[in-house]
């Protein structure tokens, strides 16, 4: 039977290993060592919120229709997910991680939009009304939409997405 010390503290043996030290040592714990360092990539941002939701890469792989070895690839940038898992993955990790970039480049804000829907240049383009091959020199940046099509553009987004969208 464990014997009690003053103040009502047990221990295995009966002996404390300090008595005369009453030292409480306060530190963060530090963090798990597959965490990532830096969030660079998709994947990085994928695993950060896994691990934080301490869920494994099997939950994570149920939750968005994939295998395992997906999610795996995914979060050691071995291959990205596609286009058409880019909506569940951006409310699983509840942010676009590349919102900030896309702000103020007329052609980065139309792919962001485009890959918020989950959608092919292709796809878009026909239900946009506009011509695949313009869409695609748009968002690498070779040309500016010209007023009509950026009016056709901020409508579908804006009926899309049901807030107003203006495109810079």
């Amino acid at each position: 039977m464990n014997k009690p010390f003053p103040g009502g503290l047990y221990t295995r043996r009966g002996i404390p290993a300090w008595p005369c030290c009453h030292l409480q040592l306060n530190a963060l714990k530090p963090q798990y060592k597959p965490y990532p360092k830096t969030l660079s990539s998709l994947g990085d941002h994928i695993k950060k919120r896994r691990l934080d939701l301490r869920l494994r890469q099997i939950d994570v792989s149920l939750k968005f229709g994939v295998t395992i070895d997906s999610v795996h690839n995914w979060e050691t940038n071995r291959n990205i997910p596609e286009i058409k898992l880019l909506p569940k993955i951006y409310e699983f990790l509840g942010y676009c991680p590349y919102y900030n970039i896309y702000i103020t480049l007329v052609h980065k804000k139309i792919r962001h939009f485009r890959e918020s829907l989950g959608l092919s240049q292709g796809m878009m383009a026909k239900e946009a009304g506009v011509n695949t091959a313009s869409l695609l020199d748009w968002e690498t940046g070779k040309s500016q939409p010209r007023a009509e099509s950026k009016k056709r553009l901020e409508a579908y987004f804006s009926q899309r997405f049901e807030y107003p969208i203006k495109l810079p």
